[in-house]
């Protein structure tokens, strides 16, 4: 089992805050794929990764993201290239050919929404890939395609000028972009050895080529190993690279090309040349390539040696130093069909004995606690020992990080035993009961214990305050469908604070437990309680009459508000009837008459036309003649209502021609300004 690796890029890593943006934009573009567009659970995905966005952008003038085959950038900052969801983001990305992508101040939840939907389109589907396509134009968001307009020439063999290039020459002007040390390459594709890596996989299969690239590869192993210690060491660096970004079918597939002879020069040039995971990298390839029984316990014992001479600086001369003896020693041995007993018992005894074994061996009490667990999952034993580095692991880097780290490593029984340990419902009664929620490991825990997580975040909603219910809230919904059942034998008989909550989730689920009845709830005493069950009703079609008319009945004015948007522009006569009734209430404001005068208008009906009439109409009382009320807002709004809806009727011919003559000038200015926007 490979342990995970920082990238080989030897960029700085990711800060938390653009970390976990982008991890929220992978589970996200995952669920995307997975669900149907209108599942509820998409809805608090999105606006997680919105909210995200913009903390990010309050301290950034804009989000740029660079994409690499495995990893994302950021601002010089390199994803972790073993970190199971961004690697699965970056490798989607990639294949949907985006280069890039930029997020500005001022993006919208519907810009994100689109591009992450984009994003969760399968490749061979019938769009196009995301960084070709032509459709898409956000305001806020910019998607840059992959430029391989300098590596085409490996796709096809052809130059701009319609020559074509012997595969050697294509190789050679390749190297000298990726491998130059003139410059410093970042930031551009054709100078990133993972696409130069990515170009010779493309071309599996021609002999030609392989040959060639074999005869460069040992060029240059042979130049930097006869090299004085002066020499550049980005070269070394790009030429580690390469060799670590192909695959292990790649290796062996130019191993096979070069044969033992070039094979054993190539190892033994890497040898003084390379780091010790790129000469790993290629006695693995050139052991399969050339059948000879090297044991996957040696093979192991490599593997550990190179990690300790990569991660570990207290022993990494020794672990380095033993690692190059044994493979020159392995070298000697492959001309054989089976390795020597022999010198494979001198190679082992001193890659276990010697001085720098001997002198871990006077530490060991004290040794790094993520080492034991390293060794833990990759010898699948669990001590008590390995439970007491975690513990420290965790006192040590936080929770969030130690889990992190786990998650990074393939999944096994162990690795899911270690992570059970550290989230569980006991451990996540304890996470809830801190003074500020981390929200980020509460997501973590909420997502891999699923319904388990129900029962301890319920009892946090119960008893811990209002400032934090609405992230509970979140963490509820985030696990689904599953705690309907569960919330339905709790809804009879709560308290009101906490059914205005369950409401809330029940309308972010856009469903209701089979045991609750939201017409019920929409008549309870409790006001809030009400108005959220009477927005349930009214976004769902087979419930919105009776949700309109219920809200245009209550008693409270922020209810009846909900009526009133709800038949602003489609109201039937019984919606009119009802809103009619409660235009005297001395609880309606101003606003609130006016509004009900325009929307009870859009029913159009005679009743409606001679109610309205009777709001602005009264008689002299001396002649008995007809004449306009006083000037207010609801008289004026009428006049509008007649000017624009209802001018050729009987009644509208009447007040306008009343408000023409009038001596009030609002009433004028009224009827003149419907005039000017309707000729207009």
């Amino acid at each position: 089992m490979r342990r995970p690796t920082p990238p080989t890029s030897a960029l700085p890593t990711l800060d938390r805050p653009l970390q976990e943006l982008l991890v929220e934009m992978a589970v996200t573009v995952h669920k995307r794929a997975f669900y149907p567009s209108s599942h509820p659970i998409l809805r608090g995905a999105v606006d997680g990764v919105y909210t995200r966005v913009v903390e990010v952008l309050q301290t950034n003038s804009v989000l740029a993201v660079g994409v690499a085959e495995r990893r994302l950038l950021v601002d010089g900052a390199s994803s972790d290239e073993d970190h199971p969801l961004l690697s699965e983001f970056a490798l989607r990305l990639n294949e949907h050919q985006v280069g890039a992508f930029r997020l500005s101040p001022g993006v919208s939840r519907e810009e994100v929404d689109a591009f992450l939907a984009a994003a969760s389109q399968p490749v061979d589907g019938p769009l196009p890939p995301l960084g070709q396509r032509q459709d898409v134009q956000w305001n806020r968001i910019v998607v840059e395609p992959i430029a391989f307009d300098r590596l085409a020439m490996l796709g096809d063999g052809v130059r701009d000028d319609g020559a074509e290039h012997a595969p050697d020459t294509a190789w050679e002007a390749l190297a000298a972009i990726a491998l130059s040390g003139d410059g410093d390459g970042e930031g551009e594709v054709a100078h990133d050895p993972l696409y130069i890596a990515r170009a010779i996989e493309r071309r599996a299969g021609d002999a030609e080529f392989d040959a060639s690239v074999i005869e460069k590869l040992s060029a240059l192993l042979a130049d930097l190993d006869t090299a004085t210690a002066a020499a550049p060491v980005k070269k070394r660096e790009r030429l580690a690279d390469l060799i670590g970004h192909l695959s292990e079918n790649g290796r062996q597939r130019l191993m096979e090309a070069a044969g033992k002879q070039r094979g054993h020069h190539l190892v033994r040039s890497a040898l003084g040349a390379m780091g010790a995971r790129a000469v790993l990298d290629l006695v693995r390839a050139a052991s399969k390539a050339d059948a000879i029984g090297v044991s996957n316990s040696m093979l192991r014992l490599l593997e550990k040696l190179s990690t300790t001479a990569e991660t570990s600086a207290g022993v990494a001369q020794d672990a380095d130093r033993v690692l190059r003896s044994s493979v020159r020693r392995l070298l000697e041995g492959w001309t054989l069909v089976d390795p020597n007993p022999e010198l494979y018992s001198r190679v082992l005894g001193e890659a276990s004995g010697g001085e720098g074994a001997r002198a871990r061996d006077k530490h060991r009490d004290v040794a790094e606690p993520e080492r034991i667990v390293d060794l833990s999952l990759e010898t699948g034993v669990v001590t008590p020992s390995v439970q007491a580095c975690l513990g420290r692991l965790v006192m040590r880097d936080g929770l969030a990080a130690v889990i992190e780290r786990l998650q990074g490593y393939p999944e096994t029984p162990v690795r899911e035993l270690l992570v059970d340990r550290l989230l569980n419902e006991a451990s996540l009664r304890e996470y809830l009961t801190s003074p500020q929620l981390d929200m980020p490991l509460l997501r973590q825990a909420v997502d891999r214990m699923r319904g388990r997580a129900f029962e301890p975040l319920y009892n946090a909603l119960e008893v811990r305050g209002e400032a934090d219910a609405p992230a509970l809230v979140e963490l509820i919904v985030r696990i689904g469908w599953d705690v309907l059942e569960p919330l339905g034998s709790r809804v009879e008989g709560t308290t009101p604070r906490l059914l205005r909550h369950l409401i809330a989730i029940f309308d972010e689920l856009e469903a209701w437990p089979p045991q609750a009845d939201p017409v019920a709830y929409a008549r309870h005493p409790d006001v809030l309680v009400r108005r959220e069950a009477i927005k349930y009703l009214l976004r769902s079609d087979h419930s919105r009459e009776q949700g309109t008319l219920m809200a245009l009945r209550d008693s409270d004015v922020r209810v009846f508000s909900l009526g009133l948007a709800a038949i602003a522009r489609n109201c039937s006569p019984v919606f009119a009837r009802e809103a009619m009734r409660r235009f005297e209430s001395p609880a309606l404001t101003t606003e609130l008459r006016v509004r009900l005068i325009r929307a009870v208008a859009s029913s159009a009906t005679p009743d409606v036309r001679q109610w309205l009439s009777s709001l602005v109409l009264t008689r002299r009382w001396l002649f008995g003649s007809m004449r306009l009320r006083k000037p207010t807002p609801e008289t004026i709004a009428v006049l509008s209502v007649f000017a624009t809806m209802f001018p050729e009727t009987n009644e509208g011919k009447q007040v306008l021609a009343l408000a023409a003559s009038s001596r009030t000038a609002d009433y004028r200015r009224a009827i003149q300004r419907v005039s000017r926007t309707t000729a207009t």
